[in-house]
This record gives structure tokens, sequence and C-alpha cells, in this order.
């Protein structure tokens, strides 16, 4: 289609990590702390056991804070999988999970997601995978992933279109939860 192919770089304005440190869990901490397990379904969950305070979790983002846009990927184990974060609560992670933060002038996260669920970028990760137990991306690596730019407005059409199959699924998903308590409720009652 003609379409530029660009290093993820030249269309992120950072790429880093999560912590590399254990930090210190608080039994009545009120900020999640997330792991790999937290995204390798292709969605962000903050059920964890894990909690951290408000002071550890202002010095684990004050150099690089999350907001909603911004792309985790799985860089150990489980690698290979981009979710776009789609809430503003408070939240630290794992040096295994890596947070990229588009440019939204140049590339649109939910097409960026996208890209990087692709077979395309996944072979280009599988190739880059090093370690015999737990295969492991580094940084270097993922900043190198080659990703195709189509315009923005074509991102955004895609966006678009995305995001209605989503509605999509969730509707179909409450339908199927109604009618499964309808069942059970008509089954007590026989």
């Amino acid at each position: 289609k003609g379409w530029d192919l660009v290093f993820l770089e030249e269309v992120c304005e950072r790429i880093t990590d999560g912590t590399h440190q254990p930090p210190r869990f608080e039994r009545n901490g009120d900020i999640p702390f997330i792991f790999v397990s937290n995204i390798t379904d292709g969605v962000l969950t903050l059920d964890t056991e894990k909690f951290i305070s408000h002071e550890t979790y202002k010095h684990l983002m004050s150099r690089c804070p999350v907001e909603v846009g911004d792309i985790l990927y799985s860089t150990v184990g489980s690698y290979g999988v981009a979710v776009v974060v789609d809430t503003d609560k408070p939240f630290a992670f794992q040096r295994h999970i890596a947070h990229i933060k588009p440019d939204q002038s140049q590339i649109n996260s939910i097409f960026l997601e996208a890209m990087l669920n692709s077979l395309y970028v996944k072979s280009q990760a599988d190739r880059r995978a090093r370690g015999i137990a737990q295969k492991t991306i580094n940084l270097g690596e993922i900043s190198k992933f080659s990703i195709y730019l189509p315009p923005l407005s074509l991102q955004e059409k895609f966006s678009k279109r995305i995001d209605k199959v989503k509605q999509i699924e969730l509707y179909q998903i409450e339908t199927v939860e109604q009618l499964e308590k309808l069942s059970r409720s008509l089954l007590s009652k026989s």
C-alpha cells in the first residue's frame, strides 16, 4: 500500500520498563502492583495480591508516569502481548513489562497495539527473544521492531472500527450472561 516502514522508537516518546527492584509491598497499600500475568490475556487487569503505598508509587513512577493511551508489552515468558492502558487508576509494574509511550501526533494507540500484536511483529519478537527457560526480549530489541505507519487518518478509522467491534463483543458477553441467568432461574423453578 506504499505505507512507510519505521522502527518503533521513531514513533514513540519513550520505551522503558517497570521497576527492576521489588518494591516494599504493603498489606494495606492502595496502589496495585501488577505482573506479566495481568496483561497476557490481551486486557489490562489490576487484580493482584500485591499493593504498594502512595509514596512508593510516586517514587517508582517519577521518571515516566503511565497515562491512558500508553502501551504495556510483556517481555518475559509470555512475551509479545501488547495492551493499551485504558484506565487512569494508578498502578505500578515490574521490569518484565515494557512501557511504551506513543507519540500521538504520529501513531494511534489502538493501531499500535494491533500492530504489536500482529504476526508480523510477533515473528520479529520470536527471532529476537533470548533464553531457554524464560525467553526474554530486551528494550533495545523492542525499540527496533519494524512497523507499518499508514496515515494517521487511516489509523483513526481503524481505531473506531476496533472500538465498535469491542462494543459488540461486550454486548454479546452481557447477553450470554443474561441468558445463563435466565436459564438457571427457569431450571430452579422446575
